[in-house]
């Protein structure tokens, strides 16, 4: 008799990334490992509507972040789902910031994007985005048990 094993256990969706060691310091090299993880649960969270982790990045006040967020609650809660607009991210420069006694992270960044369609179900107008790069500044504040994106902008 022949055996067949055992049947898969392999996840049929995305996985929701793990945060590198690296990305918990409070270092140059830290914020640079941080800024990297984050765009991977951006990807994560488009791929699979789950937003939990990606909101847990990010301050309070960082308008991008929540905005970005935000449009992604509003596309899953409309029954809307996302293909493609998977994120690349090369690091240009890294600096450590302060004033007075808060020390933060200065990451600049390009960011690369996939084409992107936003499918909504029924007869509602899809949403398609083109590839795009662009070149992106974070500010990356220290925080409890690791670090948090407080600020970004973007240019084309």
């Amino acid at each position: 008799p022949s055996d067949t094993g055992s049947p898969s256990s392999t996840p049929t969706g995305p996985v929701e990334p793990t945060m590198p060691a690296a990305a918990k310091k409070h270092t140059v090299a830290g914020a640079k490992a941080f800024v990297k993880f984050y765009w991977d649960m951006a990807d994560y969270a488009q791929a699979s509507g789950d937003l939990a982790g990606l909101t847990t990045l990010t301050s309070e006040n960082c308008d991008a972040c929540n905005g970005g967020a935000s449009y992604l609650k509003k596309v899953f809660a409309k029954g809307g789902h996302i293909r493609g607009g998977e994120t690349t991210v090369t690091i240009q420069d890294a600096s450590k910031i302060s004033a007075g006694n808060h020390i933060a992270f200065q990451v600049k960044a390009q960011v690369k994007n996939t084409r992107q369609v936003v499918d909504y179900p029924g007869k509602v107008k899809d949403e398609v985005y083109p590839a795009s790069t662009v070149l992106a500044q974070f500010i990356v504040d220290p925080a409890p048990g690791g670090l948090k994106i407080a600020y970004w902008d973007s240019r084309s």
